[in-house]
């Protein structure tokens, strides 16, 4: 008995197998017994090899061996299926999602930006680009130096080594760094260009400030207050070959409109001192501020002498007039003031009125004796002049205020500690 003939009593699944039959490939039918019941056969797993006898006309007595015919499967990247060699099969063929398009598994590197977990994504392992290793977009502050970076030390200090904008600190940057006094981005009221405090007199300009020039000295371009030097100005520029400024250009007065002077005033100081004027320095300021109080312009320096410094070698040669303080002229120029005669005494003092008399010295408390230890000629009259003007123990030299002869300047010689009298000074405009 066949095994077909064996399973007739129960339901089963009818196979047809691809062979030269009138049957078509594939086909199955399922057929119902007509009584009794059987075994159910599970046609998923019985696919048996068929050999079939040939005795219909033909005498061909071989077998034919059929084989089954089953429904194959075709492995393809987003068909939503995971195969052997894919990481991943989401369906669909997007590159920014956890599966690539390749069906491979998204990772730093592979050159697409995995949304909402990564920044950037170059596909390079390049550290110090634009993206770096980790997926993360450059930025100063992430401590990797990246292009357009000077520095990157990892923090946001604006002060320290490297600024904030990842910049190596400067002057001007606007950031005050410890080697600067300060730094306003610029020039300032307060703060020059080179980050130093505004100084008139430090070489930098500072406009912002006021300052229209800053040569660091006087210059023949820019005053001692960093202004313009102009004539007229009010302030005495020699560099710039002025002899004068009294803040006008008239010709009427001492000055000239070209800052040249016109005359010099000489006066006699209407305070009395011992010989320890403070030396030559401490004798020209003491006539510079009795100067200044009387509102006369100009510089003035004391007619004396200290060791081989005397008025011959350090004061300015007059091509004009020498006048009191009321415009009585004494010389007509330093040749007629240095010639032993003078046309009048100095014998006015700086406010006008007449030369003091002490009561102590070589005038026996009648004459108005002054300082000097200097000749007519305007050198030195002895080396020693109480102690180049710094002491009272030494002998003192004296002049006579009235005289107009040589002794307005070498009228007497005191004795050992006549320095400790008290005279007047002679104060000459330069």
């Amino acid at each position: 008995m066949s095994l077909l003939a064996a399973c007739q009593a129960a339901p089963f699944t009818e196979i047809n197998f691809a062979s030269d039959s009138d049957s078509e490939v594939g086909e199955s039918t399922t057929s119902e017994p007509s009584s009794g019941q059987g075994t159910e056969i599970d046609d998923s797993t019985f696919s048996p090899p068929v050999t079939t006898s040939g005795d219909d006309d033909d005498d061909d007595t071989s077998d034919t061996t059929l084989e089954p015919t089953t429904a194959t499967h075709t492995a393809t990247c987003g068909d939503g299926v995971i195969d052997h060699e894919e990481d991943c099969d989401d369906g669909d063929l997007d590159d920014a999602d956890a599966c690539l398009s390749s069906c491979r598994a998204a990772s730093c590197g592979d050159g697409f930006v995995f949304a909402g977990h990564e920044a950037c994504d170059d596909g390079n392992a390049v550290d110090d680009d634009e993206c770096s290793n980790a997926c993360v977009a450059a930025a100063c502050g992430d401590g990797v130096v990246q292009p357009g970076e000077a520095c990157d030390d990892g923090n946001t200090i604006a002060s320290d080594e490297c600024t904030d904008t990842c910049a190596l600190p400067a002057c001007g940057d606007g950031i005050q760094h410890s080697a600067e006094f300060c730094d306003d981005g610029g020039e300032s009221t307060t703060c020059d260009v080179d980050c130093t405090p505004v100084d008139c007199g430090d070489g930098v300009a500072n406009h912002a400030a006021g300052e229209a020039c800053d040569d660091g000295v006087v210059s023949s371009q820019c005053d001692a207050d960093c202004s313009p030097a102009q004539c007229g100005d009010g302030t005495l520029n020699a560099v710039a070959g002025e002899a004068c400024d009294d803040g006008n250009l008239s010709d009427a007065d001492r000055c000239s409109s070209s800052c040249a002077k016109l005359r010099r005033v000489v006066f006699v100081t209407s305070a009395l001192y011992t010989g320890n004027l403070g030396g030559l320095a401490g004798a020209d300021a003491k006539c510079q501020a009795l100067a200044t109080a009387a509102g006369l312009p100009g510089t003035f320096y004391a007619w004396l002498s200290a060791g081989v410094t005397s008025p011959e070698s350090r004061f300015v040669r007059s091509s004009v007039p020498y006048v009191l303080t009321n415009g009585t002229q004494i010389a007509k120029d330093w040749k007629d003031l240095t010639d032993g005669i003078l046309q009048h005494a100095i014998d006015t003092n700086e406010k006008g009125t007449a030369a003091p008399v002490p009561g102590d010295g070589c005038g026996n408390g009648t004459k108005p004796t002054v300082w000097t230890n200097t000749n007519e000629s305007s050198g030195a009259w002895n080396t020693d002049g109480c102690s180049a003007w710094t002491g009272t123990t030494g002998v003192g030299r004296l002049g006579h205020a009235k005289a107009i002869n040589f002794s307005w300047t070498r009228f007497c010689e005191g004795m050992a500690n006549s320095c400790s009298w008290h005279a007047a000074i002679y104060c000459v405009e330069q």
